[in-house]
């Protein structure tokens, strides 16, 4: 089929990931209705060109928070964006840092700019990361706006606490989520989550993040050994009950460092700080911060152990990256870390919350060198298998092509338990 430039330039709204126009692309002749249908392009390319590598698509990727989050989901979310644009489609990317200054920060006013942006994109799918206040108007919308929508599901923070969830919360995602016409999770956790909330299994699509192998420089070995926590200082990773775990440990000679931004949740992080300050843990334990990469794997490459406090992790990348460092790993048992590692094997499991084990499943590896260092070499070949960035996110844009055109690719994960007929 001939090309065609279909359009000189497509300016984006006010706000656009870029702020600049796009320059010329090149679409199939088929689809010459880009501009004035949404879908038009998607279903007319795949009638005259059934080959789905050959798909042009407009992408709106919402993933808004009320601030410019670094946390795994959000760095998903923009190497995801990246691989759709690597294959050619176009991305509006609504993200804190992509919207205009004023309305930074607001839910209502963030809601809004979310609605104009995606109708003024005029995007053949919508994908949608969290971002459940920013989305109340859009789904409104979505209501008459029959437009592909595939929705991700990176944690179900209502699994944090124990007790009961607010069930205003849960009613309003599931409200959400129910408009996907596929729904993206992380994990078997996340995925068997979704149908206790009564999400139809053949929506479901299973594709683990993935995470960059590195070069792991071994130093040399400390008097003591040194633990390691990564993760932003939040309630729902857990420092404090790492901390309380610490002070139990009584004469065990070690150190610590917990890596991890303090901007998340500034009072909490203040608590820990508070924690790590106390005269039973000062000049054991250190914080540093957030660590870009380099760094974060020159302190993997330095330490001996990883310790995970999150109550329930929908998956844990922090622990996949521990784990490719040869590190043995004590985490909770909640949510998807017993996909990632075998109680005894590749660590110790402590059930969640519960400082006291989680010090005596610590004091074991502590207190045994030679334990440490076979449940490290296992950890490290477990970690061979999982996904890596480059695998995550092919898998992830042959799944929005999915959603926008309905072609099923039969190489496409499924989520555990979907029937063998819709496989």
């Amino acid at each position: 089929m001939s090309k065609a430039a279909v359009f000189s330039s497509l300016p984006l709204s006010e706000g656009a990931a870029t702020g600049e126009t796009i320059q010329p692309v090149e679409f199939g002749a088929s689809a010459v209705m880009v501009t004035f249908l949404p879908g038009a392009a998607i279903v007319l390319h795949v009638l005259f060109n059934p080959d789905p590598e050959n798909l042009l698509m407009r992408v709106s990727f919402v993933m808004l928070g009320l601030k410019d989050h670094k946390t795994g989901g959000y760095d998903f979310n923009l190497k995801a964006a990246s691989a759709l644009e690597a294959r050619g489609h176009i991305v509006d990317r609504v993200h804190y840092t992509t919207i205009p200054r004023r309305f930074r920060g607001g839910r209502f006013a963030g809601s809004f700019e979310v609605l104009f942006r995606a109708v003024s994109f005029r995007p053949d799918v919508l994908v949608v990361s969290r971002s459940y206040t920013f989305m109340i108007p859009l789904r409104l919308l979505l209501v008459l706006w029959r437009i592909p929508v595939l929705y991700l599901v990176h944690h179900m923070e209502w699994r944090d606490s124990p007790g009961e969830p607010c069930k205003l919360r849960v009613a309003m995602v599931k409200w959400l989520v129910r408009r996907g016409n596929l729904i993206w999770c992380n994990s078997r956790a996340t995925f068997l989550g979704l149908l206790e909330m009564g999400m139809e299994p053949e929506r479901l699509r299973v594709i683990p993040p993935g995470f960059t192998p590195f070069e792991v420089k071994r130093t040399t070995r400390r008097e003591k050994p040194l633990v390691v926590c990564v993760g932003a200082l939040t309630e729902r990773k857990g420092q404090e009950t790492i901390l309380r775990a610490c002070s139990l440990l009584g004469e065990i000679g070690y150190e610590m460092v917990l890596a991890g931004s303090h901007d998340e949740e500034p009072e909490y992080a203040e608590r820990v700080r508070g924690m790590a300050s106390s005269p039973e843990l000062s000049g054991v334990v250190t914080l540093s911060g957030h660590l870009d990469k380099p760094g974060l794997y020159r302190l993997l490459g330095e330490a001996d152990i990883m310790v995970h406090g999150a109550p329930w992790e929908a998956y844990g990348i922090a622990l996949a990256e521990g784990m490719w460092a040869g590190l043995p790993v004590v985490a909770s048992r909640g949510g998807a870390v017993p996909e990632l590692l075998t109680h005894g094997v590749e660590g110790f499991l402590y059930e969640p919350g519960d400082a006291a084990d989680l010090a005596e499943r610590l004091s074991l590896l502590l207190e045994n060198r030679d334990l440490r260092d076979s449940m490290g070499i296992a950890a490290r070949a477990r970690a061979e298998g999982f996904h890596t960035w480059e695998k995550t996110c092919e898998e992830f844009a042959n799944l929005v092509e999915e959603t926008a055109c309905g072609q099923v690719r039969r190489n496409m994960p499924r989520g555990p338990g979907v029937p063998a007929k819709n496989r």
